[in-house]
């Protein structure tokens, strides 16, 4: 079966590379018609931007031809959604780290990369170099969140003959820190800090204003209620509660306190 599906990929690599290829080779066959050889290379730039404009095209294309992903549990290697999440799978791998990473700096082509997998995000979504969405077709985020370099994102996960395939969606104005793991099944709220390092088992549900410190680890099934605090380095077993507003800590984490109500400046009035 591992040998078929290597063969499966390699002959989706033909057209994919070959769009992007051709798209590259495109521009500088044209600016060497136009200014000649060698200085056609002085257009390599723009050729390399066609290439990743050619591959984000592909992949997009080669994705409408195919079912979508759904939610739910599936057996690996003997049922459809396994096969269907396989095809999804191999279209992301299309696109490595170097080249995912460029297609991230720009705005046009992160948005039309993503949004051509499915995936729901604004184009005020900031997807930082390094940072990895798998399953993107099953993943939310929202109007001015930031995904920090080399964070985790997935909505899928193996566990022996199984594959889990759930959403995850991250609201409006949240920070995910650097080095982050965010698994399937994760809600985050809007206006949320997750610190860097935090790793989050499947289905953690995070409300809205809440602070999740550097380097906490969060088991399955955890509820951070609203406006709450996990301090940095600790540990919630899997399906512990946080209420709202108070302020967690330590391994396994307790409450330590509440967290203090933010002060508003009053604007000086002039009087009359």
């Amino acid at each position: 079966m591992i040998v078929v599906f290597d063969l499966l990929w390699l002959l989706g690599a033909i057209p994919i590379y070959g769009v992007a290829g051709a798209a590259g080779g495109a521009v500088l066959w044209f600016a060497g018609q136009w200014v000649g050889w060698p200085w056609a290379m002085g257009f390599f730039p723009l050729a390399y931007f066609a290439f990743l404009f050619g591959i984000v095209g592909a992949v997009t294309v080669a994705r409408l031809l195919i079912p979508r992903e759904k939610e739910g549990t599936s057996k690996v290697f003997a049922d459809r959604d396994f096969f269907v999440f396989l095809m999804h799978w191999m279209l992301e791998s299309y696109v490595p780290p170097p080249l995912i990473t460029h297609i991230q700096l720009l705005t046009f082509l992160r948005l039309a990369y993503f949004r051509g997998q499915g995936c729901k995000l604004s184009w005020s979504t900031h997807i930082s170099p390094g940072a990895r969405i798998w399953s993107a077709g099953l993943c939310e985020f929202g109007h001015l969140t930031y995904i920090g370099e080399f964070a985790h994102v997935t909505a899928h996960l193996s566990r022996g003959d199984k594959l889990l395939l759930a959403p995850v969606i991250i609201g409006d104005g949240v920070n995910v820190g650097a080095h982050a793991n965010i698994s399937p099944g994760c809600t985050i709220g809007s206006g949320v800090r997750i610190g860097p390092l935090v790793d989050m088992a499947p289905g953690c549900f995070v409300d809205d204003d809440a602070e999740v410190g550097p380097a906490c680890q969060m088991g399955m099934g955890v509820h951070v209620g609203k406006g709450s605090k996990l301090e940095p380095r600790s540990f919630l077993d899997s399906w512990s509660r946080v209420p709202d507003g108070e302020v967690w800590a330590g391994d396994p984490a307790k409450k330590v306190g509440m967290v203090r109500p933010k002060r508003v400046k009053k604007k000086a009035t002039a009087s009359s």
